[in-house]
């Protein structure tokens, strides 16, 4: 910006940040990198040096009250963007530079969600927590279908015909854990299985397979089994007084969790002695941990940016990208 004339002040140039500006997650798209993008949707960089190339701006009104992207899915060639202020945004992202909105679902503080095929699944924390089901079949026009109430939805991801959630205690409201429900018939969301251990459940993530959850709660990290959705087991709990994890990601054996510490690294091959191998210090806590599959683990902070870590053979080995 000039300010030579400071009544007059012009743009002379812009750009965008490596990562973009506020990035809360990535997820890897064939030769391409998107970042959701807290203050305007998705931006696609490079993956190996996090350069922009393209981005795609919500048209959305310019208040972050009424757009703060929290959290997206990817599902086939779209991209769901789960926006605080407004509901969700629905993304054609069949060629990423040229992403292009597709449709929209007003909903109030949407800040959790997932999809699979016909189906998208918000959820939120603010004021009461709900999940509620979306038929996306035609992405122009999403229906809601059913609700399952609970207590904050942190976090959702799908199995087969079960969704999981992860569910944040709320003062005076029913607890939370980890919440499955059966979505065999979307209309009539049903619970058919809830694991209490954990009382209040920040985060999850879970295996390819289904059969394995890991929970960050505030009495640590959990690892549960769920191949039987309507009883889900505990394997195994990592307790430590410093430890309260906000944030997981799992790759194999391995799990990482952030809280206000930094990142922490479990090996759960004997799932029933989680132990801690690795651990790191950042200068903010992570808001967000994610595996990208190329052996990276990419930590979001608002306030601190992105830092990236190589995993192929252990968490820290070799330190930033």
């Amino acid at each position: 910006v000039d300010v030579g004339t400071p009544a007059q002040p012009l743009l002379r140039s812009d750009t965008t940040l490596r990562g973009g500006l506020s990035p809360r997650d990535v997820l890897m798209r064939g030769d391409k990198a998107l970042f959701l993008e807290e203050v305007y949707g998705l931006n696609v960089a490079n993956p190996a040096s996090l350069e922009p190339i393209g981005r795609f701006d919500a048209n959305l009104p310019l208040m972050l009250q009424q757009r703060d992207f929290e959290q997206m899915a990817v599902d086939g060639n779209r991209a769901y963007l789960a926006a605080w202020g407004m509901g969700l945004m629905i993304v054609d992202i069949t060629d990423p530079l040229n992403a292009h909105e597709l449709g929209r679902f007003e909903y109030d503080y949407a800040g959790a969600v997932a999809a699979n095929g016909n189906y998208a699944y918000i959820g939120r924390a603010t004021n009461g927590g709900e999940m509620v089901t979306l038929d996306v079949s035609d992405p122009s026009k999403p229906v809601p279908l059913g609700v399952l109430f609970t207590s904050r939805v942190m976090r959702l991801d799908v199995r087969g015909q079960h969704v999981f959630i992860a569910d944040q205690e709320f003062a005076g409201d029913r607890g939370g854990g980890l919440r499955i429900a059966d979505d065999s018939r979307p209309e009539m969301q049903v619970q058919v299985g809830f694991y209490n251990a954990c009382d209040s459940a920040n985060d999850l993530a879970l295996n390819p397979q289904g059969t394995l959850a890991v929970l960050g709660c505030n009495d640590g990290m959990h690892v549960v089994d769920i191949r039987n959705p309507a009883n889900p087991v505990a394997l195994g709990v990592f307790e430590r007084a410093a430890y309260v994890p906000t944030t997981v990601a799992l790759d194999g054996t391995r799990v990482y969790f952030g809280g206000g510490w930094g990142i922490a690294e479990l090996d759960i091959a004997d799932p029933a002695h989680p132990t801690l191998v690795a651990e790191h210090a950042l200068p903010m806590p992570p808001d967000r941990l994610r595996v990208s599959g190329d052996g990276r683990l990419f930590a979001f902070s608002v306030e601190g940016g992105i830092q990236v870590f190589r995993i192929d053979d252990r968490l820290f080995a070799n330190g930033f990208d």
